[in-house]
């Protein structure tokens, strides 16, 4: 099953969703679901949306399928989502973007005295040539460098 999730903003800024579940995504269907204006399956769920929210649209994501993987708790102790590495991006024409790894390994990333993770760690490294390689910035679609990361709790 894939997901049409359409976001929105209200008066104080804050953001909200509404997801859809809609079927896998493949050459038969995708143009239902993607192109505004053209695909009858978006634009029937986001003009009813929009004619019963007072709050102004920020965008969409089309999850062409979602993959259920078998939840099985970890082993570790620490594997908890308080914790998390805070990757720090910037596009090509400088606009910054962030994204967070939950539960990181700290015996993987941690330096004793600061919560600044060094990049050029096997596991870091690998995670930055991956993102590098395969992700943009999420507003400009430019493509993005990895310039720092730290370990954050919660709420960072």
């Amino acid at each position: 099953m894939g997901r049409l999730t359409l976001s929105y903003i209200g008066k104080s800024a804050e953001k909200s969703n509404v997801g859809f579940p809609i079927p896998n995504l493949d050459a038969t269907n995708v143009e239902d679901y993607t192109e505004n204006g053209l695909s009858a399956g978006y634009d029937a769920l986001k003009s009813a949306v929009d004619a019963l929210t007072l709050m102004n649209p920020t965008g969409t994501t089309v999850t062409a399928e979602i993959i259920s993987i078998a939840e099985v708790l970890p082993a570790s102790e620490f594997a908890q989502r308080e914790f998390g590495v805070l990757v720090l991006m910037a596009d090509t024409i400088g606009h910054k973007s962030r994204l967070v790894v939950p539960g990181p390994d700290l015996t993987l990333v941690a330096q004793e005295g600061t919560d600044v993770v060094d990049l050029a760690g096997t596991e870091m490294a690998a995670l930055v040539s991956a993102i590098e390689t395969w992700c943009v910035d999420p507003i400009t679609g430019n493509a993005v460098t990895v310039y720092g990361a730290r370990i954050v709790g919660r709420n960072n």
